[in-house]
Order: structure tokens, then C-alpha cells, then sequence
């Protein structure tokens, strides 16, 4: 067993003793679990499933306290089915905690997997052994490799964790799967129960049983389910915030000159390369950075669209994106969906105009979310189209596509009383997205009803052109298949080749539609903004040569997205709520692998989103990403909804006007890389695809493009190229698709450039070359990435993120670890928490008169209710006032002449409150830093000297 530190004796598991007395399983409302030993979590207790396109699903109950010795209750719906969830028999005898998991479907359901899930952090895995009953014990791998590790029927399961051994044994021997889970997150898990590829239909009524007996290290204390209050103590401090930006102050990042009005005064913004430019500044690159306003946001009175614009250009934004701007802007009340109420017309112009004249640069999406009448596609229909049909009737349906034309052409055709001109001649509208997160896969395995009969439609119609008949299109998919096919082959149905043609029809629909859409844009409306399409969710290899198509590539992410339990964007709602940082990559990376590296890239939507601890370190990692891959664009989802721009309100999932630790972390996003305090990588590696990819017969249809070395984005800019067969990819290394792909000066071979291989290859070819200096620390399989120069600093290992730049320096840590740069020492003392620093002249940080420090911890609601102590699943709002977690941290600024320096307490609007107390010493001036303030809870400072 080498060094598995238990062994099963006569049926009982014997264990080494720790410090501590006991483990905690606490179970939750969710009836999952959580086992803790000695205070340190060994493994948590995850019931879930798949349904049919490995779309995962949690369960939920009614959060109701359960009385002792009743089962424990929950339940989940998915495509209208319910399925039960009933823990029973739960039991504790010294070491061994037993339960029996019954979940039951209501009715027929199609389902990848239904099981219970035991959930390691992998770092506890890694390089140990898991014991399958008496069989040979299998070495959890150290390196990110195939996602299934094992998978068999057994009865027990033993594993050597770094806190200790844990033990499973099985009622009766069940399917089991070890799944490796680095691709999502610093975790493995063991599936107990069902696994299946292609899905299956499992039966109403059937339950799946699941009874097991789970031996910690140490004596079990079970714990129930118990909701937690978050209430002003000695750990949540209540904070005094404000909505404005102190003119002159250490937050006024207007000074900084990123915004120049009025937008347009340099021509309108093109592409040249992967960088955005002014038409009448050529050769200089152009950085955007800002916020979506949504729904009402953007409808306010004269006197608010002066305060936000002035707002927003303080707080160092130079664009916003307007967003779900169409259900408000248009009038229904004719019986059309295309007219535009002309109240909001004048307050939308109004806020465009104030925008433009602080240099504030303007995108928007042409569909949204915008309600349309089912008349209006079908004329014997009744009710709307919904959001996601309507997506899917623009290339396929002409009444769809005649009805996006109408109201395009009113909100972009008007002209601005404040401008002299329409929105879409007008050079501040820079970008287009055409439909908001269109990606045809993101629907087309759910499409039902007039929806896929027009689908089902072109397809048809599709092959009809391709194939000279029925006969000859059978014999190139190799199966005998009707005249007229029935379904879509999506969900991984049909053949290689039948699934690679249709791969080629969503690419021929989806270009037609969008050179319609452009042409309309450009020659009858004069548009002059760049344009863009698909940018969110599922992304192939054909999605890319599509985007060959576009102006700029654009994409979105976010990390502690939501997942509603019972109604959607209805409480309770709950999130991982892990360390980004732990994970070992910033969040979002991957989406640099969807950019094409001849063109600007953009993000149009991120979040860190609430409730996440983490969010303060969240837009300083993207701020990283985006500096290291000299992206071109980003914006914030969102900094407001409407309703809590001009009164504080409370802090809920996304926006940024009531959440001032957000609104504080994108201090350092901002210098990062809007003023380019961090540098981009030198060296690019390109995945490459021919522009007839499809005509090989080599090439997998459906092919994802993130790779497994998608942890590669910290030390080289990386991402898609799509060339003529045999042209230059514009990179150092191409890995390319095919032999027809496009070359860079260093080829590795075609294939799959998305494998383990290629990862290794990659880093040897990096460490020879001496592109990774031997210096540098990255360590790929202990989650440990460097920058090239030094200045970024990944370590998810031990959960520490380190900024090194001239003008901002600190990072993230847990309490007890500390943060060494070149410019600042930064010790943790007691929670953890995101410290940085950052210059407000034009000077490095030792040398600066003026400097911005931040301290964020965790801010939540005053009343805000949870499901558990971790956070996750979020049962109520709560209220103001603000609660700042506490914690201390000391900062070393190693600057000259500290005995000239004052350090001021700062409000969360940059206005000074009072001075500070620090200590000169030999290095430079050292700062006890403590979110317990004299007037509350505190998290900026500003030295001057």
C-alpha cells in the first residue's frame, strides 16, 4: 500500500491519531456535507447530476430546520422533471458515520449521471494512493491529465489524503468514478452512482440508492443543517460608503488621462492588429476599460446623466456598454416591437451625449433580450418569442431577421438632438456586438416546436446544395438515414462525418447571417463601429473560423456566477465561493485561447460575483490576464441594473455601484492595465486551424479549442490564428489542427493541440529556449505560473498570488503568509486578504509622492443570511448597513525619505478621514494595517509625502 497510512483490520480501520479530538461532518440544507478533521476540511458530500449534454444540476430544499432523526430532504428540477433526494439512517459510531442517499426522478428523465459526490481538494490527492476494494492501489496523478482517473464497480474505496486516510465502504458494489477536476477548479471527486456517455433515459420512480459508511481519522460529531446570520461584531465591522469620487482625491483616477473628450475627436477607433487605435493617431495602441449599465441604468433625468458621466470618467473609465437596453427603449403598445418610446429615446441620447463629452467611448449589442411578438415571425401565433428563440430564428427565419432590421434601424438610424448625428454614424459608438451570447451551441440540443422546425429547415435545405442526392449523401455519413431528416445531430448523435457537416451548415448560416447584418449596418445605416458576434458560452472549432469574420473577437466569463435552486434570478441562489487563486489560474483564462491573435480582443462582460469572498483579488487577476495578453478592451458586468446609482444600496451579484469592495479592487485593475503598469508576455503561441479546416477528413467535429496547458496564458500570449494552408501563423510556436494549418518559425506537430503531449512539449520547448528563465518558479503540475519577467506570480499550491511591478505591487495571501515584492513586504496577519499598493504620479513606488493602499478582505450585507459557514448558498439579501470582515496586515513601503511621508485613513470616495500611525524604519515606512478603523470599518490609505 506504500505509504497509506491506513489498513483495514478485521473488518475495522485502524488510523494515526492527530493534534486535534475530532472530525465534523456538518450536513446542509442542500443534503450535502462537509467533513472536517481537526478543523481542516478532508472532504465535503455532494449529491448532483447531469441531464442529457452534461448539463449539472444541485439539489435545494425549503431551509427549514430538520428535528433530529428525520431524514434529511431536497429536491431538483430540470426540463420540467423533479427529482427527490431523501438522506436517511444517519448514524455516528466513534470514527464511522453511516447514511443511505435516495434520489428519485418524478418522471422519465434523460440523464448523463446521477450520483453522490466525495470531494477532495486535489492537492491533498496528488501523488497518493486510492485503494479500489483489494485491488492495487492507483497513484492520483500530479499533472492534469485525462479527466476520468478510474472507473469500475466496487464496494470500497480508500483514500490516503494529506490530513489523513478516509475510508468508503459501499452497502453493495456500485459504479464508482475518480474524475480529475483541474480542468474547473482545484478539486477531484469521487461519483458514486450512475456515469453515462451518451445519455440515457432513466425511469420515474426508479431511485437510485446509495448507501455507504464513510471512517475518518478521528471520532465523527454530525452536525445538522443550520442557516448563519451575518451580524455587526468584532468580525464584521459596519462601513461607511459613499457613491461619488472625491475630485482630487486618491481614488480620482481621472488624472491618470485615459478618458480624452470628447469621444471621436480622433477619428473614429479601427483595428490594426490585435490593438484598437484612433483613426488620426495611427500606431498607437488604444486600452478601454469599463462598465455595463442595464436595463434603467441608462434611463435617468438630465441632471443624473451629468452626475453618472462625471462619475464614471473619475473613477478612470473610458467606455461603457450598454446592456438590456431594448425591452425599456421600445413601445409595445401598437402592437409592434420594433417602435421606441421616445421619453427614453431622449434620456438615453441624453446620458450618450455626457458620455461623449468626457471621452467615454460607447459599444451595444443589436439583440439583447428585447421581447418580440410571436405574430410578428408567425402570423397565426400568439404570446412573445422568447430571449434564447429569438437568438436562434435571426439566421435561419426572414421575419426574425426583417423585424431585427425595423428596430435596428430606429434605435441606430435616429438622430441625437445633443450631436448633430445618429448613434450609428456617430465615432463614439465604437463596437457592435450583433446578438448577445448567440453561440448556436449555448440552444441548439434544447430547440423544440416552430424553432427547430426552422432549423430543421435549413439543414435540409443545406444538404440538398451540398449532396447531388439523397443516395450520395448516405454513403459519404455511412449510414442510411431519410430523405428528409427528422433531427438535429446534435448531443454527439450521428456519425463523424454527418456531425462534421454540420459543423460546416451552422458555419455557412451563421457567416451569411452576419455579412447580411453588417452590409445592413454599414451601407444603409452608415455604421462606422467595428463588429463582433458570439461571445458567450460553448465555442468550437468552426465558431473560430467564423471569427475570422469579425472586426475584434469578444467573450465573457465569471466566476461565482449564480446557480439558482429553485426559480431563476430568485433566492436562494448559491456559488463556489473558492479561491480563484488556489485554482492556480487567473479566472477567465481560458477565454484567451478563443481570441484570434491577428485582431483586438475583447471582454465584454466579467465578474467576480457576489457573494464571493473573493472578489476583491477577482479584477486584479483580470486586470493581470489582460495586461499579460495585451487584450484590447474589457468591461465590468455590470455598474448597475438602475435603481442604486444615486442612493447606496445593497450588494447583490453583479454590480458595482453597491459594492465597494469591488469598486475598489478596480484601483489596482486600472493600473495594471489600463495605464500598463504590468507588461505583456513576449513570447505567443498560436492554435492554428486552415481556413478549409473542414475539408479534411482528419479534423473532429465539435472540437473544443481551450486546451489542457490552458495554464501556458501566464507566461505567453496565446490564442487562435485562422490562414490560408501553408501562410504564417503571427506567433513564435503554432500548434496546429492539421498539416495545412498555418506555420509559425517553430511548428510542433498537427494533431490534437488541446493534449497532454502538446503541454509537455510546450514547457520543454519554453525551458530549452530559455524563454522560461531558470530563475523563473512556474511549476505547471503544482499549479505555480510566473510571468516571464517576474511581475505576476500564480501559486495556487499555497494560495498566493504576488503583483512585482514598479507602480503597483502586493498580491493575495491567507493568514500567516506573507507577499515580498521589490517594492513592498507584506505580512498577513489574521484573515485573508488582497494588499496592494500603487503609485499616483508618474514615478515607481519607492520614489513616488503619492501612493494608493488597499486592504480588502470579505464585505456582506448586515443581516445577510446563508445556508452554511462557508457561504456558498445565499437564503436572504439582508440590508445596509455594509459589513467588512476584519482582519490586520503589516505593509513595508521600501521608499526614500519615509520620515517625509503621511499616511491618511481614507473614505471609500477618497476623501481623508484622519492620519494614520506608521513607523519609519531602515527600509522604508511600515504600516499596521486593520479593517477595525475609528470610524468603522476601513480599507484605503494614501501616503503623501
Amino acid at each position: 500500500m506504500g505509504n497509506l497510512i491506513s489498513a483495514i483490520v478485521g473488518g475495522m480501520l485502524v488510523l494515526s491519531a492527530t493534534a486535534a479530538d475530532k472530525s465534523q461532518l456538518t450536513f446542509q440544507f442542500n443534503a450535502g456535507a462537509e467533513l472536517r478533521v481537526g478543523g481542516q476540511r478532508l472532504a465535503r458530500i455532494a449529491p448532483g447530476y447531469f441531464s442529457a449534454g452534461w448539463s449539472h444540476g444541485g439539489f435545494a430544499s425549503d431551509f427549514k430546520d430538520v428535528p433530529e432523526g428525520a431524514p434529511l430532504r431536497a429536491s431538483a428540477t430540470r426540463n420540467g422533471v423533479v427529482i427527490d433526494l431523501v438522506v436517511r439512517d444517519l448514524s455516528v459510531d466513534g470514527s464511522s458515520a453511516s447514511m443511505v442517499y435516495e434520489m428519485t426522478p418524478q418522471k422519465d428523465i434523460s440523464l448523463n449521471a446521477l450520483f453522490v459526490g466525495v470531494v477532495f481538494d486535489v492537492d491533498d490527492l496528488v501523488g497518493r494512493p486510492v485503494q479500489i476494494d483489494d485491488s492495487a492501489p492507483v497513484i492520483f496523478p500530479a499533472e492534469r491529465g485525462e479527466t476520468q482517473v478510474l472507473t469500475k464497480k466496487a464496494q470500497k474505496v480508500i483514500f490516503d489524503t494529506a490530513k489523513g486516510a478516509l475510508a468508503l465502504v459501499l452497502a453493495e458494489p456500485t459504479s464508482v468514478m475518480l474524475q480529475d477536476d483541474r480542468a474547473w477548479g482545484p478539486t477531484a471527486t469521487l461519483r458514486i452512482g450512475l456515469n453515462q456517455d451518451p445519455p440515457a433515459t432513466w425511469e420515474g420512480g426508479k431511485t437510485l440508492r446509495v448507501a455507504m459508511t464513510l471512517t475518518a481519522p478521528l471520532p465523527i460529531v454530525c452536525k445538522r443543517p443550520g442557516a448563519v446570520v451575518l451580524t455587526a461584531n468584532d468580525e464584521w465591522l459596519p462601513l461607511q460608503a459613499s457613491l461619488g469620487v472625491e475630485p482630487g482625491s486618491a481614488v480620482d483616477f481621472s488624472v491618470f488621462g485615459l478618458a480624452d473628450g470628447p469621444a471621436g475627436k480622433y477619428g473614429k477607433v479601427v483595428r490594426n492588429g490585435r490593438h484598437f487605435e484612433f483613426e488620426r493617431q495611427p500606431g498607437k495602441a488604444q486600452r478601454f476599460y469599463g462598465v455595463n449599465l442595464c436595463f434603467m441604468a441608462q434611463y435617468l433625468e438630465d441632471d443624473q446623466a451629468v452626475e453618472l458621466a462625471e462619475r464614471l470618467y473619475r473613477l478612470g473609465y473610458n467606455t461603457v456598454r450598454f446592456h438590456h437596453h431594448e425591452s425599456n427603449l421600445q413601445d409595445r403598445s401598437q402592437g409592434d416591437s420594433v417602435s421606441i418610446n421616445p421619453v427614453r429615446q431622449a434620456q438615453f441620447d441624453r446620458l450618450f451625449a455626457e458620455l461623449k463629452k468626457r471621452g467615454i467611448y460607447m459599444t451595444t449589442d443589436t439583440y439583447v433580450s428585447r421581447k418580440v411578438f410571436a405574430k410578428e415571425i408567425w402570423p397565426d401565433a400568439t404570446g412573445d418569442v422568447s430571449m434564447n428563440d429569438m437568438k436562434m430564428l435571426l439566421p435561419v427565419n426572414d421575419a426574425a431577421f426583417a423585424n431585427w432590421v425595423a428596430f435596428t434601424r430606429n434605435f441606430l438610424g435616429h438622430v441625437n438632438p445633443h450631436t448633430g448625428l445618429t448613434l450609428a454614424q456617430d465615432p463614439a459608438l465604437a463596437w457592435i456586438s450583433l446578438i448577445n451570447e448567440g453561440n448556436f451551441g449555448n440552444f441548439i440540443g434544447a430547440l423544440s416546436g416552430r424553432v427547430k422546425d426552422e432549423w430543421l429547415r435549413a439543414w435540409n435545405d443545406w444538404l440538398g446544395k451540398r449532396y447531388a442526392s439523397v443516395a450520395a449523401r448516405n454513403q459519404a455519413w455511412g449510414r442510411e438515414a431519410d430523405a428528409v431528416l427528422a433531427d438535429l445531430p446534435t448531443g454527439g448523435r450521428g456519425t463523424v462525418a454527418e456531425r462534421r457537416d454540420f459543423d460546416r451548415f451552422q458555419l455557412d448560416v451563421a457567416t451569411a447571417m452576419y455579412r447580411k447584418m453588417t452590409a445592413f449596418l454599414r451601407d444603409e445605416l452608415g455604421c462606422q463601429a467595428l463588429f463582433t458576434d458570439m461571445n458567450s458560452w460553448t465555442s468550437h472549432a468552426w465558431t473560430q473560423l467564423y471569427r475570422s469574420e469579425f472586426d475584434y473577437v469578444d467573450e465573457h466569463f465569471y466566476v461565482d456566477h449564480p446557480v439558482f435552486l429553485q426559480k431563476s434570478w430568485q433566492l436562494p441562489s448559491t456559488c463556489g465561493n473558492a479561491s480563484p487563486v488556489k485554482r492556480g489560474e487567473p479566472g477567465g483564462g481560458h477565454t484567451a485561447y478563443l481570441r484570434l491573435l491577428d485582431r483586438p480582443f475583447a471582454i465584454s462582460e466579467y465578474n467576480y460575483s457576489g457573494p464571493g469572498r473573493y472578489r476583491g483579488v477577482g479584477g486584479i487577476l483580470t486586470g493581470c490576464m489582460a495586461a499579460l495578453q495585451d487584450w484590447a478592451a474589457i468591461w465590468r458586468f455590470a455598474y448597475s441594473h438602475g435603481g442604486n446609482m444615486f442612493e447606496m444600496g445593497f450588494a447583490g451579484y453583479f454590480d458595482m455601484a453597491s459594492d465597494p469592495l469591488n469598486q475598489a479592487a478596480e484601483r489596482a485593475t486600472l493600473c495594471l492595465f489600463m495605464r500598463g503598469d504590468m507588461s505583456p508576455a513576449s513570447r505567443t503561441i498560436a492554435i492554428s486551424l486552415a481556413k478549409d479546416h473542414y475539408d479534411s477528413d482528419d479534423v473532429p467535429p465539435a472540437a473544443g479549442v481551450v486546451p489542457s496547458w490552458s495554464s501556458m496564458n501566464t507566461v505567453a500570449i496565446v490564442g487562435s490564428h485562422v490562414g490560408p494552408a501553408g501562410s504564417a501563423a503571427p506567433a513564435d510556436v503554432s500548434v496546429a489542427w492539421t498539416d495545412a494549418a498555418p506555420k509559425a518559425p517553430i511548428a510542433l506537430p498537427s494533431g490534437n493541440p488541446g493534449s497532454g503531449e502538446t503541454r509537455a512539449a510546450l514547457q520543454e520547448l519554453f525551458r530549452e529556449r530559455g524563454w522560461l528563465p531558470a530563475e523563473n518558479s512556474t511549476d505547471f503540475g503544482a499549479r505555480i505560473s510566473q510571468s516571464t519577467n517576474g511581475e505576476f506570480t500564480m501559486n495556487g499550491r499555497d494560495d498566493i498570488m504576488v503583483l512585482d511591478t514598479l507602480m503597483t505591487a502586493g498580491g493575495f495571501a491567507p493568514a500567516g503568509k506573507r507577499i515580498n515584492t521589490r517594492a513592498v513586504d507584506i505580512a498577513i496577519l489574521d484573515t485573508d486578504a488582497t494588499v496592494w499598493v500603487s503609485s499616483l504620479d508618474k514615478e515607481p513606488i519607492s520614489r513616488s509622492r503619492r501612493l494608493l493602499v488597499t486592504h480588502l478582505t470579505d464585505l456582506q450585507n448586515e443581516g445577510r443570511r446563508f445556508a452554511e459557514e462557508e457561504r456558498r448558498t445565499v437564503l436572504s439579501w439582508g440590508k445596509m448597513p455594509y459589513l467588512v470582515r476584519a482582519g490586520r496586515a503589516e505593509l513595508l513601503v521600501k521608499m526614500t525619505e519615509p520620515e517625509k511621508a503621511t499616511v491618511w485613513r481614507i473614505a471609500t470616495n477618497g476623501k481623508r478621514i484622519d492620519q494614520l500611525k506608521a513607523t519609519v524604519t531602515p527600509e522604508g515606512l511600515l504600516l499596521p494595517l486593520d479593517v477595525k478603523g475609528p470610524q468603522g470599518a476601513q480599507m484605503m490609505y494614501e501616503i503623501v509625502k
